[in-house]
């Protein structure tokens, strides 16, 4: 899926008999980065009228949708942005929005898994296949230039080392019809220090669903019960 913003102007800019759709206040500096010198705007258009077109997947060879995304800005890039509804919120949301199948063909070890349907890919951790993608794209033509860089990973504090978002599934404990309950017993613990149950009250009133299920290499585990035919399960 590919997000554009319609509240933008894009250009179509020609060069080399190549034509590119750029938001309109990066053409100087992708053309910068791009070392290019000569080329025309063919034609200028509202970001709406690039929602609901399709593009080709530069590997694969499918098509991808283009739809409005408020989260695009015109910073840096093309003001096209490749969304992966799989791994970051506002991608996830945007997903959901527009019906994409949420795809996470990365597993608990970082290695692609057999759902990305790329045998390359498949059992590589995901940073090592950059170099490979970025080759391919070279040898089919479709690469325009690239900038290595990196990412503001958000960084789990035991372990100190950057973790990647990924919509995986998860277990729940829908806490809405219970609240009442949950804030009686909470004002009957003694917390130390004192202020541990206004953040935990805070905390029970403001959701409406608490995850009890999140990646960590330490803490209990889970038990679940199964019924006799399978279909229902408690924790």
């Amino acid at each position: 899926m590919l997000a554009v913003n319609e509240e933008f102007t894009y250009s179509i800019i020609k060069t080399n008999e190549q034509q590119y759709i750029i938001a309109q206040p990066l053409i100087d500096s992708f053309t910068k980065a791009n070392n290019i010198t000569d080329f025309t705007i063919v034609k200028t258009i509202s970001g709406k009228d690039l929602i609901g077109l399709t593009a080709l997947h530069p590997l694969y060879q499918r098509k991808t949708p283009i739809v409005h995304g408020s989260h695009v800005t015109i910073n840096d890039g093309t003001g096209i942005v490749h969304t992966a509804p799989a791994f970051g919120e506002e991608d996830f949301d945007l997903g959901l929005k527009h019906n994409i199948k949420i795809l996470c063909p990365i597993n608990d070890q970082g290695q692609f898994t057999a759902e990305i349907n790329d045998e390359q890919l498949v059992n590589k951790f995901y940073d090592d296949t950059n170099k490979i993608i970025v080759e391919r794209l070279k040898n089919n033509g479709t690469l325009i230039g690239m900038k290595w860089f990196k990412h503001q990973y958000p960084h789990d504090w035991r372990t100190k080392k950057p973790v990647i978002y990924r919509a995986t599934l998860q277990w729940f404990i829908a806490i809405e019809k219970i609240k009442s309950l949950l804030t009686k017993n909470i004002n009957k613990v003694n917390f130390v220090p004192e202020w541990a149950k206004k953040r935990m009250l805070l905390m029970t009133n403001n959701r409406y669903d608490w995850c009890i299920s999140r990646q960590r290499a330490w803490g209990l585990p889970i038990p679940i019960f199964y019924t006799e035919k399978k279909n229902q399960l408690w924790i």
